[in-house]
């Protein structure tokens, strides 16, 4: 029986729009950082490169390998702002629908989220588009990074692996890092239409474009 469901965020709750990737900029505007063309988008570039394979995200590791990689120079506290710009970064209206899918689901199971990234933004923009209150717990890239197990293990509490479900967009970190985890329950949320890319591989696996096909499945 399915006790805790287990949320991935940008583009399984909210949808990543290309201009929050802007937030970078702003923060750059703040610390007055000499600007070049589309810096932001050249960090948010390199910061993506870093994600790949990391266990965990260390704050200082972020800044030192975007420096490194572009040979600037920010300091530190760049990530700070840059967390805080990216706080707000939601629609400007939340889908109706998906707000009464969650409010659904919460009143059935213990909801929580497991996203890589830091979770301090994170927390802000589920505040912010007013579905935080749905969650119980959050977990994030600080302590432990998906795909591997160690995340999911964290995310599923105090329950076995056959009392959680896992719902998330990215196919290789969601949903196979679940599913080598031992969670049978999987839900992918193929917002891509990359379900012809997968199809050898979606063997027990329920697919889903709209948050609110949920309710069908719980």
């Amino acid at each position: 029986m399915i006790k805790r469901i287990i949320f991935d965020l940008d583009n399984t709750l909210i949808m990543w729009k290309d201009e929050y990737e802007k937030a970078a900029d702003e923060a750059l505007i703040e610390i007055k950082y000499p600007k070049t063309e589309n810096l932001y988008h050249r960090i948010n570039e390199i910061e993506s490169d870093y994600e790949v394979g990391k266990k965990k995200f260390d704050r200082n590791e972020v800044i030192d390998y975007i420096n490194q990689k572009l040979d600037i120079n920010l300091p530190y506290n760049f990530l700070n702002i840059w967390l805080e710009k990216l706080g707000s970064r939601v629609p400007d209206v939340y889908s109706k629908k998906d707000y009464e899918t969650l409010e659904y689901l919460s009143k059935k199971y213990e909801l929580v989220i497991l996203t890589n990234w830091f979770l301090e933004s994170q927390i802000k923009r589920l505040e912010n588009v007013g579905i935080l209150k749905f969650f119980s717990y959050f977990y994030g890239a600080e302590k432990h990074a998906k795909p591997f197990k160690e995340s999911f293990i964290e995310a599923a509490g105090p329950y076995k692996m056959n009392e959680v479900a896992m719902v998330g967009d990215n196919f290789n970190l969601d949903i196979k890092g679940a599913l080598n985890t031992g969670i049978e329950k999987v839900i992918w949320r193929d917002v891509k239409n990359k379900k012809e890319e997968y199809k050898n591989e979606l063997d027990g696996i329920c697919v889903i474009q709209e948050l609110d096909e949920l309710k069908k499945i719980f």
